[in-house]
């Protein structure tokens, strides 16, 4: 296997899905979890010709992560003590430039925001048979205010006509999340907007955007230490294969310890090959479809 291929292993092996091509130029990258060179929670910085070194990680978890080739640990002291120094250096200015753009970002999104019109109708929603419950609309884009633990305004996510999503990712934290409804019975965490909103229609229960799902478990223990009396659902989707979502053994003993119950839909001639959420199954088979089968897991507690 080449340095490259033996890279993209040990990414794989700690969870992270690898760019879709590297650039061994010292500068700090962010990709989406698709793979994709577009702007995502997830990033590298990869130095050295004949002999790689890579950091990479998560900006939502805050994982971090150092590989360095088999010919780099064939090489003198001198030269990794060089190639390190040029990571360290290129991660040390990117942290410095996130520091420096985050309250840039922050006011951006909130001014961006507070101009932004109020949304009644808006073709995204059609498609997907929600209302807009505290989002606003900027142009053609909806746009979702993702807000901390104090409810301040961090970031925001962009959502085109077609359905196309972004989020400036300098401001998003772990943590971060975007609400609907007053907490009440029970607490729902979701992926997405439209699934939430589907949950609130068909239950009146308040429903939690978590964005990204690495985001699940940090919403979740922040909302259940801010609501412990609610019962807590994570709405997760169907695999292609159309089995259930399995988290990792520690995230699902930590859903466990915080009484949470995952759950996702059972979706009568789901097509195949696809990945279906609780609003795909309000489109597909109606809102009481959604509140008979979410209101069957509540009971469980």
């Amino acid at each position: 296997m080449s340095d490259l291929q033996l890279l993209r292993k040990a990414m794989a092996d700690a969870g992270q899905m690898a760019p879709a091509d590297f650039l061994p130029d010292g500068i700090t990258h962010n990709y989406g979890v698709d793979g994709d060179h577009e702007a995502g929670p997830l990033w590298y910085c990869l130095v050295g010709d004949q002999g790689l070194i890579c950091a990479y990680g998560n900006h939502v978890s805050g994982d971090r992560n150092l590989w360095f080739s088999e010919a780099l640990e064939k090489s003198t002291a001198r030269e990794q003590q060089t190639l390190c120094a040029a990571l360290e250096r290129s991660i040390k200015l990117i942290h410095q430039q996130i520091r420096l753009d985050l309250d840039a970002e922050c006011e951006f999104a909130n001014a961006l925001f507070a101009q932004a019109s109020h949304v009644d109708r808006h073709p995204y929603l059609s498609t997907h048979k929600v209302e807009a419950f505290g989002i606003r609309c900027d142009g053609d884009y909806l746009l979702v205010p993702i807000r901390d633990a104090n409810q301040q305004i961090r970031s925001l996510q962009r959502i085109s006509i077609d359905g196309s999503k972004e989020i400036l990712h300098v401001g998003f934290k772990s943590g971060c999340y975007f609400s609907i409804g007053k907490p009440n019975e029970v607490l729902v965490i979701c992926l997405d907007y439209v699934t939430a909103a589907s949950i609130h229609m068909a239950t009146g229960w308040s429903a939690a955007v978590a964005f990204f799902r690495e985001n699940l478990l940090p919403v979740a223990t922040l909302l259940q230490s801010k609501f412990p009396h609610l019962a807590m659902l994570i709405a997760e989707e169907t695999c292609p294969l159309g089995t259930k979502f399995e988290p990792g053994k520690s995230t699902q003993k930590a859903f466990e310890q915080l009484n949470a119950r995952v759950v996702v839909p059972n979706i009568r001639d789901k097509p195949t090959g696809t990945t279906c959420n609780f609003n795909d199954l309000h489109v597909m088979q109606g809102l009481d479809a959604v509140r008979s089968q979410l209101i069957r897991k509540a009971e469980d507690f």
